[in-house]
């Protein structure tokens, strides 16, 4: 009896990291949430819609439809639902590319609202910086700045790692790599 007591620790340990193998990454456990929260129709209907949009994609003359599904479905999905911040981007470089740089602008900024609401800033900074770059790209100055401002207040989130702040500075800072 003795001997097991003494394995007691080591085999609890083992046990501990077990249960936190099962535990689900931040994003699982929001994809999670997100599925508990809405009922199961919405979440189908939404991903039903997400499938159909992703058929359309190759006809660049139905990327119109395209768009409309990915903004419908991301309606469905609750405040900060990954996916849905997602298919706001999709739809939003869609019309982007499709000549559309307003309806461009507005499902980025909404993107960016959803990726906050969701816990990633990272993602948020840089939604709102394609958000900017778009609008400069299209002669809206003042929602550029705007955009611009909202990305370089997230700079000081203290969640951001320090590559995650330095890839947002290198944008701010005008990388060629900036862009849809």
């Amino acid at each position: 009896m003795m001997k097991w007591m003494r394995q007691l620790p080591a085999v609890s340990g083992l046990m501990i990291m077990a249960c936190l193998a099962l535990v689900p990454s931040p994003a699982q456990a929001q994809h999670a949430l997100a599925r508990a929260v809405l009922p199961a129709s919405d979440v189908n209907e939404a991903e039903v819609l997400e499938n159909r949009a992703s058929q359309l994609l190759d006809d660049y003359t139905r990327w119109g439809e395209a768009m409309v599904l990915y903004r419908q479905a991301a309606a469905l999905r609750p405040a900060g639902d990954p996916q849905a911040v997602e298919d706001l981007r999709i739809a939003a470089r869609l019309a982007f590319y499709s000549g559309d740089a307003a309806r461009a602008v507005v499902d980025l900024q909404g993107a960016a609202a959803q990726a906050l609401v969701s816990g990633s800033p990272f993602l948020a900074a840089h939604t709102y910086l394609d958000a900017a770059w778009v609008a400069g790209r299209s002669g809206m100055e003042a929602e550029r700045t705007h955009f611009l401002a909202q990305a370089s207040s997230l700079t000081r989130i203290e969640k951001l790692t320090r590559e995650e702040r330095r890839s947002i500075e290198r944008r701010l800072e005008g990388d060629p790599s900036s862009g849809l």
